[in-house]
Parts: C-alpha cells; structure tokens; sequence
C-alpha cells in the first residue's frame, strides 16, 4: 500500500506542474512592435520547472495596449512606444475573444501596460511629473506647477485668464494689440526708453501734431 505521503506529494506535483504549463498571471515584457494601440512584446525570462528544465516564453503578437484612461475614455494619458521600451502583460481569467472556449489564463488573453522600465535615477522623484527627453511638467508639494519647455511653449486658447501677477523676464511681443485698465496710482509705469512708429493719442490728442497756445500766436509743430 502506498505511503500517504508519496500520495501528498504526488497530488502536490500535479497540481504544481498544471499550474506552471496552464495558468498565467503578469509577466515583464519587452516592446517588438507597437502600432495604433496594438503591441507586439518578448515576455523577459523563461517558464521554469522543478526539474530544472524551463521554456522560453513566445513573442506574443497584436495584445491591446492598455493605456490609463478616465471620464469615459474622454481623458487620458498617452506616449510614444518604441521597440525596447519595457511593459508589464497581464493575463486575463477568461478569454478576451468571442469564441465560447472555457480557457483559464492563456498568454492569448492578455493586454500591456506600459511605463514598467521607469529609471529612478531621473530627476523629479519628489514631484507628480509628466516629462519627455528635457521637457517636463511637474506639480510639487510647495503647491507649485513648473513648465520646463526647452523646446517652446505653444498655447492655443480663446482666452487665457491669470488672477494675480504676471512677470515676464524676457522680451514681451504681441501682435494683436494690448488694452488695459485700473491699477493703483499710474495705470502703467515704465522705466526705461519707449520708441513708437505711429501716433500716440493721450485724451484726444495727437501727440505729433498738436500745438500749444504762446502769447502772440501758437507754437511750431513737432520737430523729427
């Protein structure tokens, strides 16, 4: 009669070597390909066994690249994918497709999440940051949000609203024309030279050919 524990140890291997042959949960991966939400990855590793052999994972082609979304896939958080880039895969419990079969964790039925190959040595681990190469936006725990934009800054809006103080430390260009009002003392004051090329009104005005009354007649015009 056999030992209880040759039985123990018999039902252990079995359930162990179905679940290393039949049964998938999350693997490191690595991109191949990536095109319009659909990847192409090289699981990293191999699947091992206790007798010391092990199997190569396959390249797992065309899985659905899952990217974070919220608001109903209205908002959302996307990046370039290039060949190399790490990714985690996650096995789904039932199949992903239409076909009726009763499959448990198949590789087939798995979708990625990419940003698993995050360097800690980049800058910014105390920040919430969004960064690509150089550029980056970061929200810090001062309650600050810093914009590095190395190459520019583009804004396209209607209209663009600052509550409080705005300080602009290089040279300040507009083309559409500026307007402004109130202000304590002097609605604005410059140090500095101003050059115009064009007229300047001030109360009706026309700063180039107005005159001033002189006794006995009326000044000349402005000199150029």
């Amino acid at each position: 009669m056999a030992d209880n524990n040759d039985d123990v140890t018999a039902l252990e291997n079995f359930i162990k070597s179905t679940i290393v042959d039949f049964v998938n949960t999350s693997i490191d991966c690595v991109v191949v390909s990536y095109n319009n939400g659909r990847v192409t990855v090289r699981p990293k590793g191999s699947k091992d066994y206790d007798d010391g052999d092990g199997n190569e994972y396959p390249i797992l082609h065309d899985l659905k690249m899952q990217w974070p979304q919220f608001a109903g896939g209205k908002a959302g958080v996307k990046g370039p994918v290039e060949a190399g880039d790490e990714c985690v895969l996650i096995v789904c419990q039932n199949p992903m497709d239409d076909s009726g079969d009763n499959r448990k964790y198949s590789l087939v039925d798995s979708y990625v999440i990419p940003g698993a190959g995050y360097d800690d040595s980049i800058g910014g681990n105390d920040d919430m940051r969004l960064y690509f190469g150089e550029a980056f936006v970061s929200v810090t725990a001062d309650k600050k949000v810093k914009i590095n934009a190395p190459g520019g800054f583009d804004v396209v809006s209607p209209q663009s609203t600052f509550s409080e103080k705005v300080n602009v430390y290089g040279l300040f260009t507009y083309s559409a024309g500026a307007t402004g009002s109130g202000g304590s003392g002097a609605a604005m004051a410059v140090t500095g030279n101003i050059n115009v090329n064009g007229e300047v009104t001030v109360n009706g005005i026309k700063l180039s050919t107005h005159r001033h009354p002189e006794t006995g007649g009326t000044t000349n015009g402005p000199i150029n």
